[in-house]
């Protein structure tokens, strides 16, 4: 077999299927739909009898059976003969593949180079990241882990790293289809840590005010700054639940040789080594010099506000295509961002693609989002029960993006969109119920009520993006074999844009 990649936008591949809830396998069935850019096992010319067949044997990795599966492709016919099926062979002709997850609250977003380095910016808060990887990546032992080459952790909130924790843990799965071993090679975040929200005095609990939250701290006129960073959270002396939990992992997880560094505006040598398949500029967060030390300057007095708006930045250039991660800057962190920005020529926001920032918040500036510019706008959000409901994205900020956008067809997703639950009734325990004590005890016959009703998640949530430099395809999953959702544009030197035609 030989190993081609697809230069078709969409490939549905068909073969056996087992049907779980039927309980049997299904012949010629869609098994999986292919992106352009995506690889395929195929036979080699020598094994190929008949190419007017209407259909191409091909062996793929069906994230869902977490295996190879041998398959087809059915080829189309235009005026009674059969298109041919356009591949591409040999080094090089990987794309940039830029995919943002559904994490529910939270970010995650895994950018393969087309040298296929693996960076990872964010985990998210619960276990869908390593989940998604384990299928991806099937089959890493201990020895033979997954290489992530850079991990960027875009600032310290529960939701975007603890779920590195549950990834570090899935290494001890027992389940094979949700074991995943991961060896992180350089790990980058802001320098800011979080200690506890509490603190002893006099014997006494009392709150850590804002201005403690990130350890020691100096008042520069009326602007605070945080001036207690850190290259390695393990050496910091004290820690919160979150902080405390992702250090105890870290050993385990990331390699003891791996480059372990706080990044701020202008330390674009950090990514390097991916250069020149792909340009990373690191624009935030803007570190000041405070003392003859690099400090982060609060925003307002909230800590929150402050971690959320000293995210690091990145701008990612592949060709004529770039991407803007957006991290969790709120309205004055943009401000301050886009106006830090402007007194340096070398740097700029403008992006054809933006993760757009926290979540689609009401925080926004219009005029940081017009400085973006961009063609396609990705909102990372979901909110999976009560305590996370944010209500994001929010409104204005959806009507903003389709201020700022450029192009003929601007597009706007957002993540918990692109998943899709199938309803699977009411569930309810046989035998055992919990009374007003909460204890456990026998529940009466012909109690039939179920406690809640369940659903299963069919399709991870992803926003796809493909390109190689000049092309852009983005791309939605669904459950509907017959309705995706994809568009595709080309972007020249001079960032202008046109709708293209899909493949």
């Amino acid at each position: 077999m030989a190993r081609k990649i697809l230069d078709h936008d969409l490939v549905k591949v068909y073969g056996d299927r087992f049907d779980k809830w039927k309980n049997k396998v299904e012949k010629n069935k869609l098994i999986q739909v292919l992106y352009w850019g995506d690889e395929v096992e195929m036979p080699t010319p020598s094994q190929v009898t008949d190419e007017a067949v209407g259909r191409v044997d091909v062996r793929i990795y069906n994230y869902g059976r977490g295996a190879l599966q041998d398959g087809y492709i059915k080829k189309k016919k235009k005026q009674g003969r059969f298109v041919p099926l356009k591949l591409r062979t040999g080094s090089g002709k990987n794309l940039l593949e830029v995919t943002f997850i559904d994490v529910q609250q939270g970010d995650a977003t895994l950018i393969r180079t087309p040298d296929r380095k693996l960076i990872i910016v964010d985990g998210g808060e619960e276990v869908f990241l390593a989940r998604i990887l384990a299928s991806i990546f099937p089959g890493t032992t201990a020895s033979k882990p997954l290489n992530v080459d850079a991990l960027v952790v875009t600032h310290g909130d529960a939701d975007h790293f603890s779920g590195l924790v549950k990834l570090a843990e899935a290494a001890h799965d027992t389940r094979t289809r949700k074991r995943i071993h991961t060896k992180v090679l350089r790990y980058f975040h802001n320098g800011l840590v979080k200690l506890p929200s509490s603190k002893t005095v006099n014997g006494k609990s009392k709150s850590r005010p804002a201005s403690e939250m990130f350890g020691a701290s100096a008042k520069v006129g009326q602007v605070r700054y945080a001036t207690e960073l850190w290259d390695d959270p393990r050496a910091a002396p004290l820690l919160n639940g979150p902080f405390t939990a992702w250090v105890n992992v870290m050993p385990g997880f990331i390699d003891p040789a791996a480059d372990v560094r706080r990044l701020a505006t202008g330390d674009h040598d950090a990514f390097d080594d991916f250069r020149p398949a792909v340009d990373i500029d690191v624009l935030g967060p803007a570190a000041e010099d405070v003392n003859g030390a690099s400090a982060l300057r609060y925003f307002g007095s909230s800590a929150s506000r402050t971690i959320n708006g000293q995210s690091v930045i990145l701008r990612l250039r592949h060709g004529n295509v770039h991407f803007l991660l957006g991290g969790d800057l709120n309205t004055d962190a943009e401000k301050y961002l886009r106006e830090r920005l402007e007194q340096d020529s070398t740097l700029t926001l403008r992006a054809e693609i933006l993760k757009v920032p926290h979540h689609g918040s009401h925080e926004f500036e219009q005029m940081f989002l017009d400085e973006v510019n961009p063609v396609v706008s990705v909102v990372s959000s979901g909110d999976e029960r009560a305590s996370k409901d944010y209500v994001h994205p929010r409104a204005n900020l959806m009507a903003a993006l389709g201020r700022a956008s450029r192009g003929p067809e601007p597009l706007v997703f957002v993540t918990e969109l692109a998943a899709f639950f199938a309803y699977r009734g009411g569930i309810r325990p046989e035998r055992h119920r919990r009374n007003s004590g909460g204890e456990l005890e026998n529940r009466p016959a012909g109690d039939r009520k179920p406690f809640f009703f369940a659903h299963e998640r069919l399709v991870f949530g992803a926003v796809r993006i493909r390109t190689d430099g000049e092309r852009v395809l983005v791309a939605t999953e669904s459950a509907n074999s017959n309705i995706k959702e994809a568009y595709a544009f080309l972007v020249d030197s001079g960032g202008n844009v046109t709708l293209d035609d899909l493949r």
